[in-house]
């Protein structure tokens, strides 16, 4: 720990001295704030799950629930090289903090910046994408396990760099230090990292990237149990501009080994195991496998914006192995067990220069699930199916300021 410790004071040390810029004596402090609001109508079948509102308790025949899906108020201070930011999220079911942290970005290196506090973890394609410019309103199905709240805890340096000439003339690297507990504050002896390369080639009337990211952590359970949280993500962002509007397109394929808990596939967080109770500090590793497409055109002579999007989502890739033996399956749970499809498609409408985006949504959900053909004999035989009437019409505004 002392190595660790010194390695790290003597790595600040460097950086310190080699970017460090003189701050010019009364120099301003610039403020800026901003945000945007989403509220949500949705009109779901029997067995869906909304994002916003409660599911009814009886569950025979459609409803519909509206509220704030997520609403974020943002304030930053700029001084010198340095930027302080703050960012609050509210929704229809909490108010909280989603971003506090400083960043650093030295004159004399404007290619480098270090990172401070709590931020958005950079892994993958969708995670970094802030829902103000994603196309539709959730994360790849996926996300919501790996990093649930978006956010962690941590250090974080960034590396970005755009080169006059050349096949790739665009290049991100991404390095971070995690706490490994999302928005919970750090409860381990040692940090989970992350990291993620992307390089790309930006043209007169064209995007394209190409990424590769891993995380490497774990989770623990008072220090008795511990479960491996480690994964690996290779993605690609293009955008074409054409003579009738801009067409989008990204794509991603993941997997590693999440840690768990029988009754849910997080234990991080409000997730904890810990908080179940001292009975309870069960941990589960499982390996898994995500994958997510997203195709978008905005035409440029009209506000509309179409849109398709699928993703893949199978939690538990040892299910069939589980389902062969009998005694395992009494703590089955196909929230956290079972596959996962859902399928998007939809029409965004943009207005008073994209303050206003209006949104209508259809999405397709198919869902894994397990029944005992006796639901009062555990021990009866456990046939395995797929969820039925739970597809959702969202229609949605987005505000920004």
């Amino acid at each position: 720990m002392k190595k660790l410790f010194c390695l790290s004071f003597s790595l600040l040390l460097v950086l310190v001295t080699t970017f460090y810029t003189p701050i010019k004596a009364q120099q301003p402090i610039q403020l800026k704030f901003g945000g945007y609001m989403q509220g949500l109508v949705q009109i779901a079948e029997k067995n869906a799950t909304t994002s916003v509102g409660k599911p009814p308790l009886e569950r025979q025949k459609p409803f519909s629930r509206l509220g704030l899906r997520r609403g974020y108020f943002k304030m930053n201070a700029t001084y010198s090289d340095f930027v302080a930011e703050a960012m609050l999220r509210v929704t229809d079911k909490e108010i909280g903090v989603f971003k506090a942290y400083i960043n650093w970005t030295p004159q004399k290196a404007k290619n480098h910046s270090l990172y401070l506090g709590l931020n958005t973890v950079p892994f993958g394609c969708e995670l970094g994408l802030s829902s103000q410019l994603r196309e539709t309103f959730e994360r790849a199905t996926y996300y919501a396990d790996m990093f649930p709240g978006d956010t962690d805890m941590g250090f974080y340096y960034k590396y970005s760099r755009v080169f006059r000439e050349g096949r790739i003339n665009k290049l991100n690297i991404d390095l971070g230090l995690t706490s490994g507990n999302a928005q919970h504050g750090m409860r381990k002896a040692i940090p989970d990292a992350v990291a993620r390369i992307a390089i790309g080639h930006i043209g007169n009337n064209s995007l394209q990237y190409y990424g590769l990211s891993t995380y490497i952590g774990y989770a623990t359970a008072m220090g008795k149990q511990i479960s491996k949280r480690i994964y690996m993500s290779a993605y690609l962002d293009h955008q074409y501009n054409l003579v009738d509007g801009t067409l989008k397109f990204r794509a991603e394929l993941l997997g590693g080994w999440q840690a768990g808990t029988p009754k849910k596939n997080i234990a991080i967080g409000s997730n904890s195991p810990e908080k179940a109770g001292v009975d309870n500090y069960i941990l589960i590793e499982r390996p898994f496998i995500g994958a997510m497409a997203t195709t978008t055109f905005r035409f440029s002579k009209l506000p509309i914006e179409g849109v398709l999007k699928y993703d893949y989502y199978n939690r538990n890739l040892n299910l069939e192995k589980r389902l062969n033996m009998p005694k395992s399956q009494e703590t089955l749970v196909f929230a956290s067990e079972g596959v996962s499809h859902k399928g998007v498609v939809g029409i965004n409408s943009y207005f008073y220069n994209n303050h206003v985006r209006l949104s209508a949504h259809y999405d397709i959900n198919f869902k894994q699930v397990g029944q005992y053909s006796n639901p009062y004999e555990k021990d009866s035989k456990l046939n395995v199916g797929w969820l039925s009437h739970d597809d959702i019409l969202t229609l949605g505004m987005q505000f920004s300021f």
